[in-house]
């Protein structure tokens, strides 16, 4: 779902921070985070709508749910 890999790449973001300034390496979470995005953008977004899907089927077809919910939609802000 949009709104968890969303929540999943904004904690990664985070946690590189708090590494970097305790003095642990930031890398690790970092570069989560950086797959995070590029696979939210490759597979969830919808250019000819402009903005992500809910989510994407992973067995048959593979559809995107066109559809956000409330909640993903109102995040964007």
């Amino acid at each position: 779902m949009t709104h968890s890999t969303a929540y999943n790449y904004f904690h990664n973001m985070m946690a590189a921070r708090v590494a970097k300034l305790v003095g642990e390496d930031p890398a690790p979470y970092q570069q989560e985070a950086d797959l995070i995005r590029k696979a939210l953008r490759s597979e969830l977004w919808l250019p000819n709508l402009g903005w992500y899907a809910e989510n994407k089927d992973l067995l048959g077809l593979q559809r995107t749910h066109n559809s956000p919910a409330v909640w993903t939609f109102l995040s964007r802000n």
